[in-house]
């Protein structure tokens, strides 16, 4: 399992996470220190209350999670160092 801190500040950013969670087989878990949702869900997302850093566990093969992060760090998805 691999966990990455994200933001997701816009709409444009909400679809990006969406969509490329969407083509990824792995589990998908986001999490705001309270409550987790489905990371492929809309609803689910909406349900965290967006616009704060969240909380992504990544669980799958190592290749297609690196696949994943890179994609979130394409986007401009994960919280800078």
């Amino acid at each position: 399992m691999t966990d990455i801190p994200i933001y997701l500040n816009s709409k444009d950013q909400i679809e990006d996470f969406l969509r490329i969670n969407s083509m990824s087989d792995c589990q998908i878990d986001v999490n705001n220190g309270r409550t987790y949702a489905d990371g492929k869900s809309m609803i689910g997302l909406l349900s965290l209350g967006l616009f704060r850093p969240l909380q992504v566990s990544l669980i799958g093969e190592e290749d297609k999670v690196k696949k994943l992060f890179n994609a979130y760090k394409q986007h401009n998805l994960t919280v800078p160092n």
